[in-house]
């Protein structure tokens, strides 16, 4: 049993390049793990390319000329690096943390994890349907890369458009492994999203244009079951029930935002008390239910109404 359970574990996605080129260019971001550091630098390795071996100069780790070993350079943490010069024949490669903007660190950040997604997906299907590893980068998403610029997009959008794994030149019991990873992987799923905020209008305008900056928020997200309640005033809390892709907080952040901007037009105030994030079912119960508790207590001794800003 134990020699089966060995078979079936799953290849090294970081024994392959992730994508169609050897090395990677000048001035591109990778991701990269500090693996030692001595007096000639901070070496790396370029987790994307197959784990190659890279070294950042010491006095290039940070935006500061130093040739100290940086705090914040800690082995095996994972970074993102510039390369800066490639020696294909030597298999050298220099990197830098200079220059390197926030944006480009997060985008560069994003693609790695997204390319991660794609190869642990390759992965188990080369062990759920006996090929290799190299074989399905090669077919798959080499392919795909070469063809859209983007093999994770490209299999993401193959969950709507069908034709994209068609097309590819692998077996039928391939495709077939790749459809119900994917099916599991990008159908949209539901997201339970949360926030609490204080908002009130101390002019003459007063309730009325406290609720129609309420209502205003409604209007941003037609399509969710977004719901606004009174806590105690000048507190409410903020809910709403998105069907999405991932976890993303965007579309309550602009219902909040709208509320804000309605409500400073009017000279109201507006603040966040607790930020947009997603909750599970059971923490979604638990809030309603305090919800109710407290609109019970208020009511019983008459202090305030529970209110709900409806579109």
């Amino acid at each position: 049993m134990a020699e089966k359970e060995q078979s079936k574990q799953l290849p090294d996605i970081f024994k392959v390049n992730w994508y169609p080129k050897e090395f990677p260019t000048e001035n591109e971001s990778v991701a990269v793990r500090l693996t030692r550091v001595d007096e000639m630098g901070i070496w790396v390795e370029l987790k994307e390319y197959a784990n190659k071996e890279g070294m950042i100069p010491l006095g290039q780790y940070t935006t500061r000329r130093t040739r100290r070993v940086p705090k914040s350079v800690k082995v095996g943490k994972l970074d993102i690096a510039l390369v800066t010069q490639v020696d294909e024949e030597k298999g050298n490669m220099d990197l830098t943390r200079q220059g390197l903007s926030e944006e480009a660190q997060q985008a560069a950040l994003k693609k790695y994890d997204d390319y991660k997604s794609l190869m642990s997906l390759l992965a188990y299907t080369a062990s759920e349907t006996n090929t290799t590893l190299e074989e399905l980068t090669a077919k798959i998403s080499y392919t795909l890369h070469n063809s859209t610029g983007n093999a994770y997009a490209a299999l993401q959008s193959s969950n709507t458009k069908p034709e994209i794994l068609d097309n590819l030149d692998v077996s039928n019991n391939v495709k077939e492994s790749l459809r119900n990873q994917i099916q599991r992987m990008f159908t949209p799923h539901e997201i339970r999203l949360h926030s609490t905020f204080e908002a009130e209008v101390l002019t003459t305008q007063g309730v009325l244009a406290l609720r129609d900056a309420l209502s205003s928020g409604y209007s941003v997200a037609p399509e969710s079951s977004l719901t606004i309640n009174v806590i105690a005033p000048p507190l409410y809390a903020a809910s709403m029930i998105v069907r999405t892709d991932d976890s993303d907080t965007t579309i309550l952040n602009k219902v909040l935002d709208t509320i804000k901007k309605n409500l400073e037009k009017c000279g109201g105030r507006f603040t966040i008390k607790e930020a947009p994030k997603t909750i599970t079912s059971k923490e979604a119960q638990q809030i309603q239910k305090e919800l109710e508790d407290l609109a019970s207590s208020v009511t019983a001794n008459g202090d305030i109404d529970e209110m709900e800003a409806n579109e």
